[in-house]
């Protein structure tokens, strides 16, 4: 056992700064958590970019170090920028996703028609977050409101606020400030128009 832990140290070390990105990304995003063999690949993609970037900054102040010296570059100082990037990364890649940046772009292209979004409803919801919805119950109830959270599968829950329950009868709609229901429970969404445009 002890040979193993310490042949699989030094790999886990080395890729670290990926497992950090990765962390942070799935963190902050919508995506779920893949299986343990794709989670040690995408690190491993991750730390390439990582330690390219910290080779290139490295080289960077060494250079700038002939001129100006700021300080010795060492494995602590290398680490520390390792760390520093993982987490700009991570980041990064969270930002791209959670505003379909990437995928946007290649469809304007032609080159996609797929978005970065976990699923439709995450879709259609971010595309359309300032606009009020009309959720269509299974008992034929329905529910006006503005999306806070949305489900993303039917064990989840809607949030609406500003939210209202329409009555084919009734014309004055009574307000209340918030709804939490379940996704389980909608047959439907409508999406409405806004003043605004």
């Amino acid at each position: 056992m002890e040979a193993v832990i310490s042949a699989i140290g030094p790999v886990l070390t080395l890729l670290m700064p990926g497992f950090i990105a990765a962390n942070v990304f799935y963190y902050f995003s919508d995506h779920p958590k893949p299986v343990q063999f794709e989670r040690v690949v995408q690190a491993l993609i991750l730390t390439t970019f990582i330690k390219l970037f910290v080779s290139t900054l490295a080289i960077t102040l060494q250079w700038i170090g002939k001129f100006y010296s700021i300080g010795a570059w060492g494995p602590t100082v290398e680490l520390a920028w390792s760390i520093v990037f993982s987490l700009v990364v991570g980041l990064l890649l969270c930002y791209c996703s959670n505003n379909d940046f990437i995928y946007q772009r290649m469809r304007r292209l032609g080159m996609t028609s797929r978005s970065s979004y976990v699923n439709n409803w995450s879709y259609a919801f971010r595309q359309t977050p300032i606009m009020p919805v009309v959720l269509n119950l299974k008992d034929g109830r329905r529910l006006m409101g503005h999306p806070h959270v949305w489900a993303d599968n039917q064990t989840d829950h809607f949030v609406l606020t500003r939210c209202a329950w329409i009555h084919a009868e009734q014309t004055n709609l009574d307000y209340m400030h918030s709804f939490l229901i379940g996704a389980s429970e909608v047959v439907w969404v409508e999406f409405l128009k806004t003043n605004e445009g």
